[in-house]
């Protein structure tokens, strides 16, 4: 109990101190035409000597916690040290206590235009004008599965009951067990039915969800490359450098495939111990190359997210994509609602629809935005180092106009490809692969 009160007592006067900053909004600003990926830092006082970003309310509330199916936390996690719980005493991450999640506090939103210059603006408090941003939950790792209840989780487990990849059982006793590594090669279809059966509220990953993780990110570390090097050092004026590093994407591709038929090979919480931090830990692969050959990999962590892109790619919900022959267009439908959550035109009709894709692959030049900031990618040019600095692969050509489901962040072998908007719309709700999983999320609490 004594614990306990001196992490409320801590948290107290962590949020008391940021007092003249709860009430202002923060944010970045950039030029679409500008190459360079850096955004300028911007914010409701103009004193840049204390403004919000060497305090960032929202990212600072990111925490990790124990989620129960009924929507409510059963406990908090020490902030650097998930094996323990923030009121002290061990932390159970298999799955007993509840789902290991990332708590993003509720907030509000901003996305406008002026002449060729978008701004984006979040606040903890209502703004005139802004969006409010439920809170919810984000799952810490990439989705396992429960094969008995078929209930999508996000747990620490490795029990043949939380088996990953493709659920290769001959693998268990061998380096290249699939033992307490993400689930994949499940369709979207089923990826919604086994996150829905954990309880309402619960969700895989939405559209919803990665977008305000996105840019929260691009926020704090005001650059739109998500693989610039990792730095832990902070500017002159106490921000954020740096970003995520290259992450879980420098496999070589036919290694990978020998070694487990590119199935996910880095366990789940692989980076705990950077608690609620932003980093990455190194993860040595035995016998990745072959021969005894261990490989070293760098698993990025955000705020306690593991791997927001590479190692495998995650499905979304809550978006479905229409390609087009003729007239050839590929347009985007968002749901928000996750009790609405379909495959192609089923609900389109509680669908915002945004502004037409790129209908070319290429790195990413340009993003819808609009009043929504969705990060979706209209139009190429870009590379790897400039711009948005990810990818957009889509269908080339569209041989038959259908419904599409989008995946993200790219795979174990994409390296400066891959990033957290990297979109990739060639794939329907019913395919399974080996290197696309999803995540767990919940909402509306």
């Amino acid at each position: 109990m004594k614990k306990l009160l001196i992490f409320l007592v801590a948290l107290s006067l962590g949020i008391a101190s940021q007092g003249q900053y709860m009430n202002k909004w923060y944010g970045v600003k950039y030029t679409v035409t500008a190459t360079a990926p850096a955004v300028t830092r911007i914010a409701e006082d103009d004193d840049l000597t204390i403004h919000h970003h060497d305090n960032l309310p929202i990212q600072n509330l990111m925490v990790g916690c124990l989620l129960k199916d009924n929507g409510t936390v059963n406990y908090y996690l020490n902030p650097t040290d998930w094996t323990a719980k923030a009121g002290g005493g061990a932390s159970d991450l298999t799955g007993t206590d509840g789902q290991v999640m990332v708590e993003i506090p509720a907030h509000y939103e901003s996305f406008t235009v002026s002449a060729d210059t978008n701004f984006i603006k979040v606040s903890l408090t209502y703004k005139a004008g802004f969006r409010y941003v439920p809170k919810m939950y984000v799952s810490a790792y990439k989705a396992a599965l429960n094969r008995t209840t078929l209930k999508l989780s996000s747990v620490v487990n490795t029990t043949t009951t939380y088996r990953g990849g493709n659920n290769t059982s001959a693998w268990d006793a061998a380096a290249n067990s699939l033992l307490g590594k993400p689930v994949s090669n499940i369709s979207r279809t089923d990826f919604r039915t086994y996150a829905q059966n954990r309880g309402a509220n619960w969700s895989m990953q939405s559209y919803q969800a990665w977008k305000n993780v996105f840019w929260l990110y691009v926020i704090e570390y005001a650059t739109r490359n998500s693989q610039a090097a990792v730095d832990y050092t902070y500017t002159a004026e106490g921000y954020h450098k740096g970003g995520l590093g290259d992450g879980v994407t420098t496999a070589v591709s036919g290694t990978w495939n020998t070694f487990n038929g590119n199935n996910p090979f880095v366990p789940c919480g692989s980076s705990n111990s950077l608690g609620n931090g932003t980093g990455e830990v190194d993860y040595v692969a035995t016998d990745f190359g072959g021969s005894g050959v261990p490989q070293t990999f760098k698993v990025p962590r955000y705020r306690g997210i593991e791997s927001p892109f590479g190692d495998i790619w995650e499905w979304m919900d809550g978006i479905s994509i229409y390609h087009s022959v003729s007239p050839r267009a590929s347009y985007s439908y968002i749901i928000d609602n996750p009790n609405y959550f379909s495959d192609g035109a089923v609900n389109l009709g509680r669908a915002r629809a945004v502004i037409s894709l790129a209908l070319t692959s290429g790195s990413v030049k340009t993003i819808a935005f609009g009043s929504h900031g969705d990060p979706l990618p209209s139009a190429v040019g870009g590379d790897a180092t400039t711009y948005w600095c990810d990818y957009f692969y889509t269908p080339q050509p569209v041989v038959s106009s259908a419904w599409y489901a989008p995946v993200v962040g790219g795979y174990a072998a994409y390296c400066s490809a891959a990033g957290f908007g990297y979109v990739a719309a060639i794939n329907v709700a019913t395919d399974t692969h080996t290197t696309v999983g999803s995540r767990l999320c919940c909402f509306g609490l």
